[in-house]
């Protein structure tokens, strides 16, 4: 996995505090000059045209299954694979011993059925 930046790092903290998919939170001001309004808009999910793939796990201590349960309603239009990984956790995705096995393969699969290209 590769680094990520402070501005990230708030970025998911606003995301937290908020309970909300939002922009980035720059304060009134800047939020007026850039948004024109005092509070950032939330992304627009239902936006989204491309089938997705969504892998999640049910011991995933930053993304838990309630973060989940608020993504799911929003991307339920566009979402071609829904695959719960019950005993995976957030690195289980990256450094799991069988993520080759459980979740890579899969991902490939993906990527080389009709679902996916429909949406390129």
């Amino acid at each position: 996995p590769a680094g990520t930046s402070a501005m990230n790092l708030v970025h998911y903290a606003q995301a937290v505090q908020h309970k909300r998919f939002q922009k980035y939170d720059y304060g009134k001001t800047e939020n007026m000059r850039r948004y024109g309004q005092p509070t950032p808009p939330q992304y627009n999910l239902y936006n989204i045209r491309v089938p997705l793939a969504v892998y999640h796990g049910e011991k995933d201590w930053l993304a838990d299954p309630t973060d989940f349960s608020l993504l799911l309603p929003q991307i339920k239009h566009t979402l071609a694979r829904d695959r719960n990984v019950s005993d995976y956790n957030h690195l289980d995705f990256v450094w799991g011993y069988n993520a080759a096995k459980v979740l890579y393969d899969d991902v490939v699969n993906f990527f080389n059925t009709d679902s996916a290209k429909d949406g390129a």
